[in-house]
């Protein structure tokens, strides 16, 4: 294979390379990863708040919970002293019923901030319940993604290893002075570098060049570059 064929077939391993690294299926798949732990993670921060939620709520209720049984007691030892005992004075016996009244009344208002307590923590309860589940089904998916990203990514590497190894191959049969050529000339194009004379244009930039640079490509001595970009132009491969 003459010269002129390993660079352009070194370009074509280049192109491939760059083909497998910018791999769109891969690329999706990991978004979506990234996406999917970014949802676990903001699913398991939302669980551990209603979580430490419940449990105040919980807590609060428990002190609701004695201190209505507190307050019972105590109407229930008012309304015995009120009917069971003879007030010494009418005064007495008001003070006591005011002071039984006041006692339910606040007995009731405990009750139904209690209620509403418990309403709530049941609402919490479903919620953390459902974003459980739903974590889940992501943690399902997650991991089911990673193994499909993993499997994707041995055979891409696999791939990427053939054709690093052609490219090595092909700069091992380039001579000294063309090897040096193409890696001056690769440093601004990594992936196109060889551009062939085409209607008195080069493939690589489309513009049109000079005669005398197309008298010196189609002479066929020497290695010529375009006078527009600086690719290595050739004129056949």
């Amino acid at each position: 294979m003459n010269q002129e064929k390993l660079l352009w077939k070194l370009q074509e391993f280049k192109q491939d390379e760059a083909k497998l690294l910018k791999n769109e299926a891969s690329n999706l798949l990991l978004e979506s990863l990234r996406e999917l732990k970014e949802r676990i993670k903001s699913g398991e921060e939302q669980i551990s708040l209603l979580h430490n939620e419940i449990e105040e709520d919980n807590n609060r209720s428990m002190e609701l919970e004695k201190g209505i049984k507190c307050l019972n007691d105590q109407i229930k030892e008012g309304k015995e002293k009120l009917y069971s005992t003879e007030p010494e004075s009418m005064k007495e016996l008001i003070a006591l019923q005011q002071s039984v009244q006041k006692l339910e009344c606040q007995s009731e208002e405990r009750e139904n901030i209690y209620l509403e307590l418990l309403e709530k923590t049941e609402a919490c309860e479903k919620k953390e319940t459902k974003l459980k589940e739903v974590s889940k089904s992501w943690k399902m998916e997650y991991n089911k993604s990673i193994r499909k990203y993993k499997k994707m990514k041995i055979g891409m590497d696999l791939k990427l290893a053939e054709v690093k190894c052609k490219q090595e191959e092909i700069i091992e049969q380039l001579t000294p002075e063309v090897k040096k050529i193409y890696q001056d000339v690769e440093k601004r194009f990594s992936i196109n570098f060889v551009a062939l004379l085409k209607k008195n244009s080069c493939t690589g930039c489309h513009i049109e060049v000079s005669d005398n640079l197309i008298k010196q490509v189609k002479s066929g001595k020497g290695y010529y570059f375009c006078d527009n970009c600086g690719r290595i132009l050739l004129s056949s491969v």
